[in-house]
């Protein structure tokens, strides 16, 4: 049973384990957003960013467990990764205003 959605296993296991890697070892510098000049908290912005990416990737993977159960919703399924992705990512640059120099 082939499924168009079943790319987002990888994915969203690739985003589980970039999210882990930035969160366990600070790796602050793989997010786009970090400018050592204006974050206060590198290991706190690190955690931020890494925990987020961790959510994007389990929320892929729970997409993809939905489409598995009730098929109808794979014709809905780029709308719901592109809500997930967005959601998550403003989620995300919202938070990182906690780490910025004031």
């Amino acid at each position: 049973m082939k499924s168009t959605a079943e790319p987002l296993i990888y994915l969203g296991i690739f985003f589980v384990a970039l999210g882990f890697l930035v969160w366990h070892f600070k790796l602050a510098g793989l997010l786009t957003a970090y400018d050592p000049k204006k974050i206060r908290d590198k290991a706190g912005f690190a955690k931020w960013g890494g925990s987020n990416i961790m959510l994007l990737g389990l929320l892929l993977l729970l997409i993809q467990l939905l489409v598995g159960y009730v098929p109808d919703l794979e014709a809905w399924i780029g709308k719901l990764i592109l809500l997930v992705s967005i959601g998550v990512l403003f989620r995300m640059y919202r938070g990182f205003e906690k780490f910025e120099k004031k």
